[in-house]
């Protein structure tokens, strides 16, 4: 077996599981023979639900850390935003969120919508992008594209406003 090639001769195994899940496992391992008694067994046993235990502590730490920064990030756009005159200033509350992303480009715009069929005349306000703004308020700047959301995004396209594009 893949066992024995890589040395194995005995062993107990110990698996976590939450409300039928399996969630991993322990393996005491020994490269030589050995019959592993009932107290072993027992022993094992307890470390394993101990271990258990921990790794679902860890993972709500970990939970609880990535809630924190979410809430953070959260509560800063939002004092930016209060904070905000007009959209370049939105833009500047949004860059360090786009650069912890990795995101190199941050576009807002404003669509006009002026049939029924979901058509629209899009207008590009303010571009975020490597760091540098500009501002598309400007006279000199038209309408981009009269198109649909189908079109614009294609299958990224949802109808949902609240809905993350990826």
């Amino acid at each position: 077996s893949s066992w024995e090639m890589i040395g194995t001769r005995a062993l107990v195994a110990v698996m976590f599981h939450r409300e039928e899940r399996l969630l991993g496992w322990l393996l005491f391992v020994r490269s030589q023979p050995y019959q592993f008694s009932e107290h072993d067994r027992r022993l094992a046993l307890g470390i394993g639900d101990l271990a258990k235990a921990a790794v679902e502590r860890i993972h709500l730490q970990q939970e609880t850390i990535v809630a924190r920064h979410r809430a953070e990030i959260l509560a800063n756009l939002n004092a930016a935003f209060s904070r905000a005159v007009n959209e370049i200033d939105l833009l500047r509350a949004f860059a360090p969120y786009a650069e912890s992303i990795g995101a190199y480009r941050v576009e807002m715009a404003y669509a006009d919508h002026f049939r029924s069929d979901d058509v629209f005349a899009s207008y590009r306000i303010a571009l975020w992008m490597n760091g540098e703004y500009t501002d598309y308020r400007q006279p000199r700047y038209q309408p981009l594209h009269v198109l649909s959301h189908e079109y614009l995004l294609g299958p990224l396209w949802l109808s949902h406003p609240h809905k993350v594009l990826y």
